[in-house]
């Protein structure tokens, strides 16, 4: 079952007191670093399996000229931040905000499959490979170029519950 990211966090999870204050803040924080990057979270939708829980996230996006390197491409640090920001916010937040928590990357990699192209559509998968004790999550995030040449980056995490 498919959600936007901020109608089920507004619908399923229960955003109140401390909860709703670092969300707001959060944004707040971070408005201008994902201008800069045009990450956009409001387009963000989570899927849900018949169990209802999260399956993946995703998000359609194109990389701004701004963030070019060379020969029309994406630099590869600028996509890698792109990569951990969409695994803390469409999996993180709708995971573990309802329980006063987020998630914060503790290791990270990435691995460049083909160029990233500038200003072209773009859509990020994120999903978790595993979870243990449900403070530690191993998170898989994947660009793929909508004219189907497959995972152009894979970038791969480790991420730790983190109280508010």
């Amino acid at each position: 079952m498919k959600h936007s990211l901020s109608g089920y966090l507004r619908n399923h999870i229960i955003l109140s007191g401390q909860g709703l204050e670092f969300y707001k803040q959060y944004f707040k924080d971070t408005k201008t670093f994902y201008e800069s990057l045009n990450l956009d979270f409001r387009g963000a939708s989570v899927h849900l399996n018949s169990k209802g829980v999260i399956e993946y996230a995703e998000i359609d996006m194109s990389l701004p000229v701004t963030l070019k390197a060379f020969k029309n491409n994406a630099h590869g640090g600028a996509l890698s931040s792109i990569l951990e920001s969409c695994c803390v916010v469409m999996y993180g937040f709708p995971r573990l905000l309802g329980n006063n928590a987020w998630m914060i990357a503790v290791e990270w990699n990435i691995k460049f499959h083909h160029p990233i192209p500038i200003e072209e559509s773009l859509k990020v998968l994120v999903r978790c490979t595993q979870e243990d004790d449900e403070r530690k999550f191993h998170l898989e995030a994947k660009v793929f170029s909508t004219t189907g040449k497959g995972a152009l980056a894979t970038g791969t995490g480790f991420f730790l519950k983190q109280s508010l």
